[in-house]
């Protein structure tokens, strides 16, 4: 609209201009007569004829300028619709993930599968989600309390609906069902604004000492151990955990199993055993807990073999399928007479041609499991060794603030919970049971079971402490 006014003003000091001139020509003062007169009748000739060709210039223009008004208004209004649009996406994933407490783009990339520089360019626009990952980063809003409580639905559906207008892709519904179901089992689990007394808390349900690993709420860090994992199992390679007594390898393959179906795929299934157990003294009875897990009939088979395994790994291969056999405590087949050189040469056959993925837990490394015991070599060769740590400093902090809303434990509670469980897992689940435990006596009377401000009582407590790691850590 504006090129438009431009060119009228131009056309309308053009006529002034000529008009002037005509005018200032007019009263030259040799022109006298009939000659005046004919040149001011010229002058009212040439005004009407150029009036109406500036008029109708004029009225082409301003439709001209209208039609060029309304093309520009509708690409800009588009451009501004779509870049608003994925704007606002991109700013409510970021809110979601930076409510408290604070996930990372790298830990949201694993909880979801993806990396962090994907979370960033969906934050700031650049691509957007696919729907697999935002019903993922839904599910972890919901398990992680990321939207307003009591609205948690309604903030869900808003932000698939704005999923949904950035893509363009309205048939895909928004599932209530299967959120509201994430919702229940959330909201199931313990997970509320408003908790019990002091005196009512559970110490032995907040701080899980030396208990299977049943709620994946409970499992804390080992951000990229877990990465690397998940990552490795769906591809097909095998894995070798290695770490001190009590560093959380059993949980990390607990871990695995629970989320395998979602993580990893309904094909994948995951058997878990443990090698020092009474049922597992023979190559026999090693084989049939694979097969048992396998849903394997072993009527009329008294001594099963690798061969039979191999066989059947093979056959659920053809089918798509993929077997991962999961053995906690590893080192425990080395000190049985039967698992041999042959053995271990066979099982790393299996899992190189027929598809089996072993992952295997330990306290000492593979080659010195297979190699000084029996001098040979092999498995090592095939699988990838993931050593376990104590916690970072980070990992610790995150242990420590969510176990603390739940345990009510003040700031200096909080600092002595970091200096006596020194991010050690182990230490630092029985740090908090401890002195919970303390806390809950002090809560229901027995005020002399809690004393914060005597340093003998945290003398006695540091004792109690190591007392108690010792006894399992030794166990």
């Amino acid at each position: 609209m504006s090129s438009a006014h431009s060119y009228e003003n131009r056309i309308y000091r053009l006529v002034q201009t000529l008009s002037i001139w005509l005018i200032d020509c007019l009263n030259y003062p040799n022109l006298t007569g009939d000659r005046r007169f004919f040149s001011y009748a010229g002058l009212l000739v040439w005004l009407s004829i150029f009036d109406r060709i500036y008029a109708r210039l004029l009225l082409l223009l301003s439709v001209l300028g209208q039609r060029f008004s309304k093309v520009e208004e509708r690409m800009g209004n588009s451009y501004s619709k779509q870049k608003n649009d994925q704007e606002n996406l991109g700013g409510l994933l970021k809110i979601y993930r930076n409510r408290t407490p604070k996930l990372t783009q790298e830990k949201m990339g694993i909880r979801i599968e993806v990396s962090s520089t994907t979370i960033r360019n969906w934050e700031t626009g650049a691509i957007n989600p696919s729907d697999i990952n935002l019903i993922s980063f839904i599910e972890v809003c919901l398990c992680e309390s990321r939207f307003t409580p009591s609205k948690e639905l309604e903030e869900a559906q808003t932000l698939w609906e704005c999923w949904q207008a950035t893509t363009g892709r309205w048939d895909d519904t928004f599932d209530i069902k299967r959120f509201s179901e994430v919702l229940h089992n959330r909201t199931r689990s313990g997970t509320r604004s408003s908790g019990p007394s002091l005196a009512e808390l559970n110490p032995d349900s907040i701080f899980p000492f030396c208990q299977p690993l049943n709620d994946l709420q409970e499992f804390f860090g080992r951000v990229r151990e877990r990465s690397s994992l998940l990552s490795r199992t769906k591809m097909g390679g095998s894995t070798s955990i290695v770490g001190p007594r009590r560093i959380g390898k059993t949980w990390l393959l607990s871990y695995l199993r629970l989320v395998a179906p979602d993580k990893l795929g309904q094909n994948y299934q995951v058997i878990y055993f443990d090698a020092t157990s009474p049922d597992c003294n023979t190559v026999a009875q090693f084989t049939s807990r694979i097969l048992e897990g396998l849903k394997v009939s072993l009527i009329g088979l008294a001594n099963p073999d690798l061969v039979l395994l191999s066989s059947r790994v093979r056959e659920r291969k053809e089918r798509g399928e993929r077997i991962v056999v999961c053995i906690d405590k590893f080192e425990g087949l080395s000190n049985r007479q039967e698992f041999n050189a042959d053995f271990f040469s066979g099982l790393r056959a299996i899992a190189q041609n027929d598809g089996l993925v072993l992952i295997t837990a330990s306290k000492i490394h593979m080659k010195d499991i297979l190699g000084e015991i029996w001098g040979i070599s092999g498995l090592e060769g095939i699988c990838l060794e993931q050593k376990l740590k104590v916690f970072s400093r980070e990992d610790a902090d995150e242990f420590i603030r969510t176990k603390s809303q739940l345990a009510q434990f003040d700031q200096q509670e909080q600092q002595r919970l970091l200096k006596y469980g020194e991010q050690l897992p182990i230490c630092l689940q029985l740090a908090g049971l401890l002195l919970l435990q303390d806390k809950v006596l002090a809560a229901q009377g027995h005020l002399h079971e809690y004393r914060p401000k005597d340093e003998t009582y945290w003398l006695n407590f540091e004792a109690r402490l190591e007392e108690a790691y010792q006894a399992v850590r030794g166990g």
